[in-house]
């Protein structure tokens, strides 16, 4: 760290997901001093992106490191402090991923791949004949293929681990998500990347195609009018019957009399009480909602109306995809903390805390090197790590990731799709929701598709055994060559850490939060607003920046006297004035200041 780097701060954070990410720009915004430091060598945390060899590396990394504290730093920092401080020592962050189980798999070839390999051994053999000796062309061929099962056995052997090759190969193309997220059209994420701007920092595709397994098969999710009308699997009587269901949804809340007594019983109780089919039920419940059977009325119909109101902002689909991965949001809002004066550093965290006889944080030491701060926010993995503050285990997320041959609902057009599996397919009790991304996401090289399967998982179960099912459900073994192969996969579960007794850290320490399970972000978006709300009390959050055209430069050699009343437009006239008693050069030097501007 170097020697330049201030010494004082308005607000120092610790790691850069999401929740850090948009308070640090948040406080940027407002004219704040931040500093914002994350002791990994990338952005973005458990939110991370990855390519290919930075995701080996991290697997590496995972598997070699674990939950113990570091070696305490026994280093004397009693002349950094003043009357009354005191330090608290502060570890390496904890681990949040467990369970982590990678394979790669050798897929066995079709019929078609065999025979196109057995082709281009024969090709490649009768060549390699013709360029050693022409006039026996056809006899060197004859004799090297008389073996030609062996032939076909070794085309088998090395034409799948050359695919999988060949995709390694184009690492630079990966970019596989820890924790990937949709946004819904009209959720407050959108709203806050329009309103702060941030959103010309990104890309999206929409989330082009919702399905669902139903009967042992992927259904194509009807939701918006046009799809209900069109759609193949309900009825006549079933499409007039969930029009009205979703008219009621869009303002529920005008209609307490219909749902009150069931908005806090099982949202199935309710879909039974409207008397929908089994059909419709199935639907609206797991693709609509995407919520289990244990969910409440209320939150269910909550879901439904934010699903219904998103659809046909940015076209037929409630859910926006940023491309490149979800850890392009964290980094976006990095990007305009910084544009605003935030400094960041990575692979560099706090050593020590800094804490008054009031039991105030007051700063952190670095590197030997005292930084002060009025706030400090960091991950609850962070502040986990500081003496005398203690941590649990609240709930897991079983994740899994998997790079296959294929979509596992092929079409003409390749799709982002979203697919939630129902218990009675995934075997557990909650839902696993499925996000597949292809190469126009910026996912995975040409040729090959990856999908994402995420859901809460007990505790002392491991995300494979969570998510095996549904995979073995989606993705296809020896005899299914419908289905897609998979090339490589891996299970994890991601640690939702919080702390036991927030009450005793500092009153100005505070803890942000780790990805929840949820499908959206309205989890860290509520507690981003939260936290700049302690600190900027009465303050609007990441309002817009100001146009450029509306900056006005002001030449180093006027001055303004408080007690000057004349006006901008006076002086402009004056400004207008002095400039035509100038040479003709400095007439021209203007224009083109003013052209520049």
């Amino acid at each position: 760290m170097g020697d330049d780097l201030p010494d004082e701060y308005d607000s120092i954070v610790l790691g850069t997901g999401l929740v850090e990410a948009i308070v640090a720009a948040a406080l940027a915004r407002s004219g704040r001093k931040v500093l914002h430091l994350d002791s990994n060598g990338y952005y973005g945390g458990n939110w991370a992106v990855f390519n290919w060899k930075d995701l080996e590396e991290w697997i590496a990394s995972v598997k070699s490191s674990g939950n113990s504290d570091s070696a305490p730093d026994e280093r004397d920092y009693s002349d950094l402090l003043k009357d009354g401080e005191r330090l608290l020592s502060m570890s390496k962050p904890l681990v949040t991923v467990s369970d982590l189980d990678v394979e790669e798999i050798l897929v066995p070839e079709t019929e078609t791949d065999r025979s196109q390999a057995n082709t281009e051994i024969k090709h490649e053999t009768e060549e390699e004949t013709v360029n050693e000796e022409n006039e026996s062309a056809v006899a060197d061929t004859t004799e090297t293929l008389k073996n030609e099962e062996e032939g076909e056995e070794r085309g088998r052997e090395t034409k799948d681990a050359a695919t999988w090759t060949k995709l390694k190969e184009d690492w630079r193309h990966f970019n596989i998500d820890l924790f990937p997220k949709v946004l819904y059209c009209r959720g407050s994420l959108v709203e806050l990347l329009i309103s702060s701007q941030v959103s010309r920092y990104l890309e999206f595709r929409a989330v082009s195609r919702i399905v669902t397994h139903m009967n042992g098969m992927l259904r194509d999710v009807p939701s918006s009018r046009a799809d209900v009308f069109n759609s193949q699997i309900v009825n006549i009587i079933e499409k007039r019957m969930l029009m009205k269901f979703l008219t009621f949804c869009m303002d529920f809340e005008d209609h307490l009399d219909e749902y009150e007594d069931f908005k806090d019983k099982p949202f199935v109780e309710f879909l039974k009480f409207k008397k929908l089919t089994l059909n419709l039920q199935h639907f609206i419940l797991y693709a609509l909602a995407m919520k289990t059977e244990q969910s409440t009325t209320l939150e269910a119909l909550t879901s439904i109306r934010e699903y219904l109101r998103s659809i046909g902002r940015y076209g037929n689909s409630p859910f926006l995809w940023p491309l490149y991965g979800t850890a392009e949001l964290p980094q976006a809002f990095c990007r305009l903390c910084a544009v605003f004066g935030g400094i960041y550093i990575l692979k560099k965290t706090a050593d020590k805390l800094i804490i008054d006889s009031e039991n105030r944080f007051q700063g952190i030491v670095s590197e030997g090197k005292r930084l002060n701060a009025k706030w400090l926010l960091a991950g609850p993995s962070y502040i986990g790590g500081i003496e005398g503050i203690h941590s649990e285990t609240v709930r897991k997320v079983s994740r899994g990731i998997f790079v296959t041959n294929k979509s596992i609902k092929p079409c003409d057009d390749e799709k982002v799709t979203l697919l939630t599996v129902p218990p009675s397919v995934s075997a557990i009790p909650g839902v696993v929701r499925a996000l597949e991304l292809g190469p126009l996401s910026f996912a995975c090289p040409k040729n090959s598709h990856v999908v994402h399967l995420t859901c809460s998982s007990h505790q002392s179960q491991s995300a494979k055994d969570t998510l095996l099912t549904t995979a073995e459900a989606l993705f296809g073994s020896d005899e299914e060559e419908d289905k897609p192969r998979v090339f490589w996969r891996l299970f994890f579960s991601q640690t939702d850490i919080r702390l036991r007794d927030e009450t005793g850290l500092p009153a100005n320490v505070i803890a942000t939060s780790e990805p929840d399970a949820e499908l959206g972000f309205h989890q860290a978006i509520t507690k981003a607003r939260s936290i700049f709300d302690v600190i900027c009390p009465g303050e609007e959050i990441l309002p817009a920046p100001p146009d450029p055209d509306d900056v006005v430069y002001v030449e180093e050699e006027s001055h303004s006297n408080p007690g000057d009343k004349e006006t901008e437009g006076e002086k402009d006239k004056e400004g207008e004035k002095e400039e035509k008693d100038k040479e003709p050069a400095k007439d021209d030097e203007k224009t083109e200041q003013q052209n520049e501007v």
